[in-house]
């Protein structure tokens, strides 16, 4: 059913930089890195040419532009703790490389001038290049790989006045989403959590009635998340048209929601006897989503309400087969939150090799939103002789290119701060892709304001109004 599409995580993850992390490379005015092999300043603390280390929180660069030193952080991405041990190298593909090994602090110095290719490298890390940073001081996130377990609850409960909904009819259903609040983090997979399914192969999450058919009680049970939370159900009817069994061709009509806030599991953690209370102050809203690019004809659109303190509930998923429905008033267990509004266009069918997305802050969804021009998907990806390229749409001004192993574990992460389009590898040891097929994703984004030179990772996730990606698969 399209209310409930598991691959929106995917889509949500490539709005953020999950490719904020890279390399840069020593440069000189005829491209060249000609610096020695050995590491001059090595986890050196000092305050050369007056730069002292800064880590920026989330990661970043600032304090250019680089003359005389370059200080280095490594930071895990989602702790922001200090990776020791980690290796960073400086130097373009082809040229000679100075490396040095971070300490306790996570972080290693070097004496050099000019904008710089700069690799860092961890165990249990994806590997980051940023190319063409020009900051005295870089921090660089690392993301783990694979990904670690995500820690989980098991709440269960019910919906308060179940019963006493109105009959959705002869051959119709009444059924309800149970789902949890986002973390901050779009990338993060604890947004994504697959839910169990009873012996009819229906989701614990769900309840559902039907006249004569379905009639037992909401009885709902939800694996969620840790940490602050709302737990919601987005009600709703819904025609089969005829078809039982495809769900495709159903008339959906959202009726209602009901909220309970302020639910905080520990990992492990079993709460039952949960009541969501019904929240039927609610506003309509429809979405216009113009012309998408050519070849993605799959649009769709999510109103988040954003709270201060308990995540991002997506209240429901819009389409083109349903462009309006009820969203709930900021009243209530959501007085004080905001709604953003992210549009999506992808490929359709389940394998969106392409995808354009807006995200809109702070909306007033009584309105009606429409979505600004879609930005165009990169094209003409190629991977030929270890050198990669792509063409950018106009407006965009950052780049990210992630590569991902055949379990779609993540290899490297590539930002592109100095323009270029077409790239290699450093060679640097291990080498930074493992052999057999590998998926390259090319993201770009529209971030106003955005200095290659000065810039930290959150903002830049914080600012960023448009993205699209485009992906392609090759044989290392």
């Amino acid at each position: 059913m399209s209310l409930i599409r598991a691959r929106l995580a995917v889509l949500l993850a490539l709005t953020l930089l999950a490719a904020p992390t890279g390399a840069c490379g020593d440069d000189d005015s005829s491209g060249t890195n000609t610096n020695s092999n050995t590491n001059t300043n090595s986890n050196s603390n000092s305050n050369t040419n007056g730069v002292a280390p800064l880590l920026i929180p989330g990661g970043g660069l600032t304090s250019g532009p680089i003359a005389g030193v370059l200080h280095v952080h490594v930071i895990d991405a989602e702790s922001d703790a200090p990776i020791p041990g980690a290796t960073v190298t400086l130097g373009e593909p082809g040229a000679s490389l100075e490396s040095g090994t971070t300490d306790a602090a996570g972080l290693v110095s070097f004496e050099v001038s000019g904008a710089q290719v700069i690799t860092a490298t961890a165990s249990g890390y994806s590997a980051v290049t940023w190319f063409g940073a020009n900051g005295a001081n870089a921090t660089i996130p690392m993301v783990r790989s694979p990904a670690p377990p995500v820690q989980t609850a098991t709440l269960s409960g019910t919906i308060e006045g179940w019963d006493s909904l109105p009959d959705p009819g002869f051959m119709m259903y009444r059924a309800a989403f149970i789902n949890y609040s986002h973390t901050d983090n779009m990338l993060d997979p604890a947004n994504n959590i697959e839910q169990p399914v009873d012996g009819d192969n229906r989701p614990l999450n769900l309840c559902i009635y039907s006249q004569g058919v379905i009639t037992g009680p909401c009885s709902w049970s939800l694996v969620t998340r840790t940490g602050p939370q709302i737990v919601y159900a987005t009600i709703l009817t819904g025609d089969p048209n005829g078809t039982f069994d495809d769900l495709t061709d159903d008339d959906i009509t959202i009726i209602g929601y009901a909220v309970l806030a302020g639910i905080n599991p520990a990992a492990g953690d079993s709460l039952s006897g949960l009541t969501l209370a019904q929240m039927n102050d609610t506003t309509d809203v429809t979405v216009s989503f113009g012309t998408p690019p050519a070849g993605l004809g799959d649009l769709t659109g999510v109103p988040f309400i954003v709270t201060a303190s308990e995540g991002r509930v997506p209240a429901v998923l819009l389409s083109l087969d349903m462009p309006s429905a009820p969203l709930p008033n900021l009243t209530g267990p959501f007085a004080g939150a905001t709604y953003d509004f992210l549009g999506v266009a992808n490929t359709p069918g389940p394998d969106d090799t392409e995808t354009s997305m807006s995200i809109l802050r702070d909306v007033s969804v009584g309105g009606g939103i429409t979505l600004p021009s879609w930005l165009s998907p990169p094209s003409a990806l190629a991977a030929a002789a270890g050198t990669f390229s792509f063409t950018p749409a106009a407006g965009a001004n950052v780049h990210t290119v992630t590569f991902s192993d055949s379990q779609s574990n993540g290899a490297w992460v590539v930002l592109l701060l100095d323009g270029r389009t077409s790239f290699s590898a450093p060679s640097v040891t291990p080498a930074l892709l493992p052999a057999g097929e590998i998926t390259m994703t090319v993201a770009q984004m529209i971030v106003p304001g955005f200095d290659p030179g000065d810039f930290s990772t959150p903002d830049v996730a914080d600012a960023v109004t448009q993205t699209s990606s485009s992906r392609l698969v090759f044989t290392q």
